[in-house]
């Protein structure tokens, strides 16, 4: 059993809409120590995909990412499929903006390819790509530099100690694809993250200079568009007395905190638990 974490997006600026429908993005990215839990055993003999959620909390079909994984593995090299067993135990909220998702397709290919080696690096990163936009980040878990739609990555040193507290919503969930649907509408009245600026940050571990450089499009487009969610962070900045941000498309929303904050944080979140979903995790 291993851990198939998520991560949280320090900065996101959608730089315009391409001609394939796809949106040229760049955003920094950085793995956070919780995830799902994912057991994955892979045979050498012939076989079909052996995929078990627990509880059945979300459809095993062709639209999950761990049965692309595997389909798109095989069919990449025109490979003749070998047995594999999946036992997933979901964690990570569902459209929560935290690549739950998109990180069990990654580490399934990676896990693969441990076993078969098809494929090159490289080559991996453009199966992971026709997978979904996040998927590629997830192959490597480092924090980088993401631009294009998800598969140019510039690696980057993250030395920031502080804890970072997690918020969501039990009973509002985002649809990235909508997320991305209002950019248009709104592209003219959006302001950027400064990324170059949060790099050197990061490397620094100066959680200040990170703060006050963060923005995210879709965040900013969200808002605007859902008032429910534009109330509840209002109501977790109020209860919490920190700034929130949220990660890729939401309805996550994270902060830091550090050592000396941690007691009254977690009394908070135990009075909330009831209507939100709360986690306390780290930088891996």
């Amino acid at each position: 059993m291993i851990i198939s974490n998520c991560k949280i997006n320090l900065g996101l600026n959608i730089i315009d809409k391409r001609e394939d429908g796809y949106h040229e993005l760049d955003m920094i990215m950085a793995p956070i120590a919780f995830g799902d839990k994912i057991d994955i055993i892979c045979y050498d003999n012939l076989g079909e995909l052996d995929f078990k959620i627990k509880n059945n909390l979300i459809p095993i079909d062709k639209s999950n990412t761990v049965t692309k994984a595997y389909n798109e593995y095989f069919e990449y090299a025109n490979k003749e499929k070998r047995k594999v067993k999946v036992y997933l135990e979901k964690r990570v909220p569902r459209q929560a903006g935290l690549g739950g998702g998109s990180s069990n397709a990654g580490f399934l290919l990676v896990e693969m390819n441990k076993q078969y080696k098809f494929y090159s690096y490289d080559e991996l990163l453009l199966i992971a790509k026709k997978i979904g936009a996040d998927v590629p980040f997830f192959i490597q878990d480092k924090s980088a530099r993401v631009q294009g739609i998800g598969e140019k990555l510039v690696f980057l040193e993250n030395n920031v100690k502080d804890k970072i507290l997690l918020v969501k919503p039990i009973n509002i969930g985002i649809s990235t694809k909508l997320a991305f649907s209002y950019y248009l509408e709104y592209k003219n009245d959006i302001k950027k993250s400064k990324l170059d600026i949060i790099e050197k940050a990061m490397k620094e571990g100066n959680i200040s200079e990170i703060l006050e450089n963060i923005e995210n499009t879709l965040e900013q487009i969200i808002l605007k568009k859902n008032i429910k969610l534009s109330n509840f962070k209002d109501k977790i900045e109020k209860k919490y007395q920190k700034k929130f941000f949220m990660s890729g498309s939401g309805s996550t929303f994270f902060t830091f905190i550090n050592d000396e904050e941690l007691d009254i944080v977690e009394h908070i979140n135990k009075k909330v638990s009831k209507k939100y979903f709360t986690k306390i995790t780290q930088f891996i």
